[in-house]
């Protein structure tokens, strides 16, 4: 059996390799009833390097924790390979959560920075929620940042290197019995979720996986 890698990075060692291996793939396909877009690993490995390039640069660092809340935005999958890459730990919200909700999920986890939805933005400032970083998709709003990753032209990112065993995913248990748990993941959580594809989703090589769920 062969050595567990003790530096692991989902972003460097699956998209950027995958970029470098399978260049013209495709990665992700968007479809709705107004637009249809795809991407190939090469598109994604650098459309991620130049958001976690911008993400620097408002402030976002290794290990910061950072509420994501973007629904089924195209956004959402290079902001969430970018701050892998950064090593900051991404918290992905659905978009059906309250003003309240945001504000404890901000509160409990101490996240430094939030990449939300409109919606997401005004709730936000409705509980005047303490995070320092703030960042908008989808719209402008004052005392926000806004982000549209496909349109950056920012430098390539080279990233920051990850251990195994650093942070990388924090969720929120669904609460039924009392207030949402706060439930830390490393590095190795995505990878992982190998057994899953191919196990429990069945899928295969050049398979297509058409996904339904909330990001949250």
């Amino acid at each position: 059996m062969s050595a567990q890698p003790d530096y692991w990075n989902f972003g460097r060692d699956v998209i950027d390799h995958l970029a470098s291996t399978h260049p013209n793939d495709t990665a992700l396909y968007f479809l709705n009833f107004e637009d249809s877009r795809s991407y190939t690993f090469s598109d994604m490995s650098r459309i991620s390097d130049q958001t976690a390039a911008w993400l620097r640069d408002q402030g976002v660092s290794p290990q910061d924790r950072v509420l994501i809340v973007l629904g089924k935005d195209l956004a959402f999958w290079p902001v969430m390979v970018a701050l892998n890459k950064l090593g900051a730990v991404a918290m992905p919200g659905t978009t059906q959560l309250t003003a309240k909700d945001l504000q404890y999920r901000l509160e409990t986890s101490q996240a430094r920075c939030a990449i939300v939805s409109p919606d997401a933005a005004e709730k936000i400032d409705e509980q005047q929620a303490p995070v320092d970083i703030r960042i908008i998709v989808g719209d402008t709003r004052p005392g926000w940042a806004t982000l549209d990753p496909y349109s950056l032209s920012h430098e390539r990112f080279s990233g920051n290197p990850t251990l195994r065993s650093d942070p990388t995913l924090i969720y929120f248990t669904s609460g039924t019995t009392g207030y949402p748990k706060m439930v830390l993941h490393n590095q190795d959580y995505p990878r992982a979720h190998t057994i899953t594809a191919r196990y429990w989703l069945g899928l295969n090589e050049s398979d297509l996986h058409w996904n339904v769920s909330d990001t949250g």
